[in-house]
């Protein structure tokens, strides 16, 4: 495939009857639902389909542990199986992604529909993933020492995932914006920060040298080593400048950046407690959005609300917080286990616990 090229996607096969809100005997329904995929993917076949395609539903079939999936009273809860491992949450609007061991999974939070999205034939590790209105992407590669990966989009609204480009040893998670996605890679011998049109294949160089960029509409932040001064810059007149908030200064916990606004954590001086923060790209004031949080985890930042997790009382189990504007921050939800990873996107935040061997993501209405 040349550069700027756009394979023609194939379809991700539906995991919808694995949904445990279905009857009693939803499993053994689950299983006939996916039986059936494979049906409809032989008879494709015998029509002229790729051969492709078939063996992205017949090697998902082998190995395939969904997760399950139930209602709970404000949201939902999933559930891994068979040891897997959750991780990488990402959630815009009513979709919530997350990788599940080497899978990628997204669940409609309204329909309850739970659909595999990869990874595709031959590939055996993928990465986070990243999440906007429409689309999602993240890599895939053979294996997760590979010197290339595949960068793949997929569809919401179709339903359709494709390949969009090629890109070296990964070196950061991917992030998105619209239709354009930013991310770090080796390219050739060098290291750069890369983006791409998904939907054009139209290749971005943005800077040379190591990054881990956020971007947001057409502005793209990044900083070679978790530490401040951040890089900005705008896609659209390529102007660069330099991003230091006031009160901002040596390392950040995490940074996470919403319509122009930053919101990150940031590390006392010598302490072990984190504070987390908010202010401007353009410069003013700079928010303390909580002071002194022991066990930070996150924040995540959807422009409106910025949430996180931090220790419970006495230091045991978990508590999910939240704060809009400069009204007070508020309990989300308190658990017996830590707070590995939290997301928020309007009224709807998730967050991700391990409880043994199950990991365990649920969701809940924020008050409006």
């Amino acid at each position: 495939m040349t550069e700027g090229q756009v394979e023609a996607p194939a379809a991700a096969p539906s995991l919808e009857g694995s949904v445990a809100s279905q009857p009693p005997d939803c499993r053994a329904q689950g299983h006939a639902t996916w039986a059936r995929t494979l049906v409809a993917a032989a008879v494709v076949l015998a029509v002229g389909a790729s051969v492709g395609a078939l063996s992205f539903f017949v090697e998902r079939a082998l190995w395939l542990h969904p997760p399950v999936t139930t209602r709970s009273a404000d949201g939902w809860r999933v559930e891994s199986r068979h040891g897997r491992r959750f991780s990488g949450l990402a959630l815009c609007g009513e979709r919530l992604i997350w990788q599940n061991g080497p899978s990628i999974e997204l669940l409609d939070l309204a329909a309850g529909k739970l659909r595999l999205l990869g990874p595709g034939p031959g590939m055996r590790a993928t990465w986070a993933p990243a999440i906007g209105e429409r689309y999602a992407v993240w890599f895939e590669a053979v294996s997760g020492k590979a010197s290339t990966a595949d960068v793949i989009a997929y569809d919401s609204v179709v339903g359709r995932r494709w390949k969009v480009a090629e890109i070296g040893e990964v070196y950061s998670l991917p992030s998105l914006s619209g239709t354009t996605a930013v991310w770090c890679s080796a390219n050739g011998s060098a290291t750069a920060v890369s983006g791409v049109d998904i939907v054009t294949g139209e290749r971005l160089a943005i800077a040379d040298g190591y990054g881990s960029p956020h971007i947001s509409q057409e502005l793209v932040v990044w900083s070679a080593h978790d530490a401040w001064p951040l890089t900005a810059r705008d896609l659209t007149s390529n102007r660069t400048w330099s991003v230091v908030p006031a009160a901002a200064g040596g390392r950040f916990a995490q940074i996470v950046l919403a319509q122009r606004v930053l919101a990150w954590g940031q590390p006392a001086v010598g302490g072990s407690a984190t504070s987390v923060m908010k202010a401007g790209v353009g410069g003013g004031t700079t928010q303390v959005v909580a002071a002194a949080v022991a066990g930070l985890e996150g924040p995540a930042f959807d422009g409106t609300t910025v949430a996180w997790a931090q220790d419970g009382p006495a230091g045991a189990g978990g508590v999910v917080m939240a704060r809009r504007g400069e009204s007070p921050a508020f309990v989300v939800a308190t658990r017996s286990t830590p707070i590995l990873e939290v997301v928020v996107s309007g009224s709807t935040v998730a967050w991700l616990t391990q409880q043994g061997d199950v990991s365990v993501i649920e969701t809940g209405e924020l008050p409006r």
